[in-house]
């Protein structure tokens, strides 16, 4: 069961890894195969975050 041997290389519990692979699933980085096999189509995901401090209340 991938779901189970990828949480356990992530040391997660396998409903969290169960819920962000349907996140990603979601936006599209992620797919499944006419088997259920879950697919990353990318060789490289590059991501880029704009952090802004919470202005104070």
């Amino acid at each position: 069961m991938f779901k189970f041997a990828f949480s356990k290389e992530l040391d997660r519990d396998v409903k969290s890894v169960h819920r962000d692979i349907h996140a990603l699933m979601e936006i599209g980085l992620v797919t499944k195969d006419s088997r259920g096999s879950v697919l990353v189509p990318f060789s490289r995901i590059r991501t880029e975050f704009d952090l802004q401090p919470k202005q104070a209340a």
